[in-house]
């Protein structure tokens, strides 16, 4: 281990020592306390680990070696002090990796598998009433601390791990009152129990949350979520809670009040808890349509220039393809981005706008299906030879439809004027402009905003 890594183990554990200096009647809170801070700096000084934790056998194996030492260290006839308090584990895992935290998986594999287990040993020794003078173990706030950290809901206990949790914490209020009566005379042992009955109320309203969406009462979490929201002082919390909320309705296929809860974290947790990419991505897995565009509206993403509708369009039929000079399946641009820019040659705006039209289709091409419809044959314009040279004239090198009246393209998209733009999503639903809702028709400049915009978000610029 790197020397000023041990630097900052040993600053911590003074620290903490000394925080946890004995009174003399805290004979007992003293043995458990120096004795395992003692045994910590030992045993990592004798045994220091030689592989980075990048599995869980090898993580295990350095705690299971930590706890077989602790247990050769510790005299039997002490049962209480036979396991390592929840805080030490967590001393001993920052210590070895140079207090770089693990990744997720080993962290909650330790909370699960060792953490908690000790804090339910330790907490049903000290909690006999037999045994007041150990008010001192009840009193360990930094153990308090390390089970009610937002692991306690990242981590997926089992259902029977987390009644055993819940019920203990639920009667630390009344064994610290208690407690409390007991050690009046006891001014340290008291401030440290007033310091843990402060601890444990603020986490009980938060695990009584987690008792409710365990028993599926999802509306009444969510209504706790959002009344108490602005009252988080750890937003780690609100996410965490949040996450499982929606996680447990999306599966069940509660997509609206999966999206309310998605609306509620993106307006209460800052971009430094819940980054942008995160919160979209978990839209785009609630509903791929709504989903984007609920996350456009209340995230801190910029507002975007064209959002969903909720008119939907299937392209289907074949039709005539100038460039190509046969037919073509348009269904075979179904489920990408695609532009429709219906047209006719008699137009003079469609023509002006057709060198605009060349240079968004070479920047955007890769993104976008550009595809032109003549209407001519609707509008009783000019024929397919009289169009085609047309296209030639004017260097037009996008797909080109040429509309048919039996199956009119211009009259399924109710096209009333020349040039018409319209954009569908994959999904098949109309873009319309953020600024007026109701309006399908889009301008040239609308277009290249937004793909300019869907270029810069792709990019991690907004």
């Amino acid at each position: 281990m790197k020397r000023t890594g041990w630097k900052r183990a040993l600053l911590l554990l003074l620290v903490v020592t000394s925080a946890a200096s004995a009174t003399p009647g805290d004979t007992l809170w003293a043995r458990r306390a120096l004795r395992q801070q003692l045994f910590f700096i030992h045993y990592l000084q004798q045994t220091p680990p030689d592989t980075p934790f990048t599995s869980l056998a090898r993580l295990d194996t350095f705690l299971q070696r930590a706890e077989r030492a602790w247990l050769r260290h510790t005299p039997l006839q002490e049962a209480a002090l036979r396991r390592l308090s929840p805080y030490v584990y967590l001393l001993l895992v920052a210590s070895a990796t140079q207090f770089t935290p693990l990744p997720r998986p080993l962290e909650c594999h330790v909370y699960r598998r060792y953490m908690v287990p000790a804090f339910l040993a330790n907490f049903d020794d000290a909690a006999p009433a037999t045994h007041p003078e150990r008010a001192h173990l009840i009193a360990y706030a930094p153990d308090l601390e390390v089970i009610t950290s937002p692991l306690l809901f990242e981590c997926a206990l089992p259902d029977f791990t987390w009644q055993a949790l819940y019920q203990r914490l639920q009667r630390l209020p009344d064994l610290i009152q208690a407690y409390q009566l007991r050690a009046s005379s006891d001014s340290l042992l008291h401030a440290r129990l007033q310091r843990t009955s402060r601890l444990i109320s603020r986490r009980l309203p938060l695990l009584t949350l987690e008792a409710l969406r365990r028993q599926q009462q999802f509306g009444q979490v969510f209504l706790e979520l959002a009344a108490q929201a602005s009252r988080f002082t750890q937003p780690r919390y609100l996410r965490a809670l949040g996450h499982s909320l929606w996680n447990d309705l999306r599966q069940r296929k509660q997509t609206d009040q999966a999206l309310a809860v998605l609306d509620l974290l993106a307006r209460s947790l800052p971009a430094s808890e819940l980054p942008p990419d995160t919160l979209r991505a978990w839209y785009l897995h609630t509903d791929s349509t709504r989903g984007l565009q609920r996350f456009q509206l209340f995230s801190r993403a910029p507002l975007p220039v064209l959002l969903p509708s909720e008119r939907r369009h299937t392209l289907q039929g074949r039709y005539l393809e100038l460039q190509q000079q046969q037919e073509v399946d348009i269904s075979q641009w179904q489920g990408k981005w695609v532009l429709l820019d219906f047209w006719a040659t008699w137009c003079t705006p469609c023509i002006a706008q057709i060198p605009k039209l060349r240079a968004l289709h070479r920047q955007y091409g890769d993104q976008i299906v550009l595809l032109s419809i003549s209407s001519d044959a609707v509008t009783g314009g000019a024929p397919v030879d009289t169009v085609r040279a047309f296209m030639q004239r004017h260097g037009i090198d996008y797909p080109v439809l040429y509309d048919r009246p039996d199956a009119s393209l211009t009259r399924q998209f109710e096209i009333f004027g020349f040039p018409s733009l319209l954009l569908l999503n994959p999904e098949g639903y109309l873009m319309v402009a953020a600024a007026s809702p109701g309006r399908y028709m889009l301008t040239l400049p609308e277009v290249q905003a937004f793909l300019e915009q869907r270029t810069r978000f792709a990019c991690g610029q907004d």
